[in-house]
C-alpha cells in the first residue's frame, strides 16, 4: 500500500517558491556587506548574479536552484539592482559546464551551508515531536520544519523527503498520544475495580452490636 502523503503538492509547492513578495525579498534576500565582498569575487557580471541568487534561495526557501531553473522577475530585479547589474546577465549564467558547482561549493565553505543527511534526519525528527504533538496540521508542522533546517544552514532536503520527516513525526505523535490514553484508561480501570479496605475488627464488632 502506498504511503499516505501528509502535504498536498499545492503546500509543497508554496514550501519551496522562491520569493516574489517585496516585504519577503527584502527580509530574506537583501544582501549584506560580507555577501557582497564574496558575490563581487566573481569576474563575470552573469557569474557574480548567479552567485548570488544561489545564496538568496539557500537563504530562503533553503534550497539550491535548479539549473536552468526560471527565476521569478520580481526576484531577479530585486538582486541584479543590489550587484550592480541586469537581469539579462543571467542568460549566460554557467555557461562553462563546471561553473555552478565551484560557486555551490564556495557558498558551503562561505556562508556555512552544509548538506542534508541521515543524522540530520534524525535529529530533525526528533526535534520535531513537540510541534506535531502541539498540533494536527501538517502544514504548521512543515512550516516549522522548514525555518529550523534554514535557522542550521542545512540545505533543505527534496519535497518528498520533507513530506516524508511530517508524516513520520504526525504518525509517532499520533501514536504516542494513544499510548498515554490507553495508561489512563487503564490506571482509571485499575482504581475503579479496586477491592474497598475491610472494617477493623472493632469497627465490625460495633456495627453487629448497633444492628442486633
Amino acid at each position: 500500500m502506498p504511503r499516505r502523503r501528509a502535504l498536498t503538492t499545492a503546500q509543497l509547492d508554496e514550501l519551496f517558491a522562491l520569493p516574489t513578495e517585496l516585504n519577503t525579498l527584502v527580509r530574506y534576500w537583501t544582501l549584506a556587506g560580507t555577501d557582497l565582498e564574496a558575490i563581487h569575487r566573481r569576474r563575470r557580471a552573469r557569474n557574480r548574479l548567479g552567485f548570488a541568487l544561489q545564496l538568496c534561495a539557500l537563504r530562503y526557501p533553503g534550497r539550491l536552484l535548479g539549473p536552468g531553473e526560471l527565476i521569478p522577475a520580481e526576484a531577479l530585479r530585486f538582486v541584479a539592482h543590489q550587484v550592480d547589474t541586469t537581469a539579462e546577465a543571467l542568460a549566460a549564467y554557467a555557461a562553462r559546464f563546471q561553473t555552478r558547482y565551484e560557486q555551490l561549493d564556495a557558498l558551503r565553505i562561505d556562508f556555512g551551508f552544509a548538506d542534508f543527511t541521515p543524522q540530520h534526519r534524525q535529529e530533525i525528527l526528533v526535534w520535531l515531536m513537540p510541534i506535531a504533538l502541539a498540533t494536527t496540521s501538517a502544514a504548521t508542522i512543515a512550516t516549522t520544519l522548514m525555518d529550523e533546517v534554514r535557522r542550521r544552514r542545512l540545505i533543505v532536503p527534496g519535497p518528498s523527503i520533507v513530506d516524508r520527516l511530517v508524516s513520520v513525526a504526525m504518525a509517532l505523535a499520533e501514536r504516542q498520544v494513544a499510548h498515554q490514553r490507553v495508561g489512563l484508561g487503564t490506571s482509571a480501570a485499575r482504581r475503579s475495580w479496586s477491592p474497598r479496605p475491610h472494617a477493623s475488627g472493632g469497627a465490625a464488632r460495633n456495627a453487629y452490636r448497633n444492628r442486633h
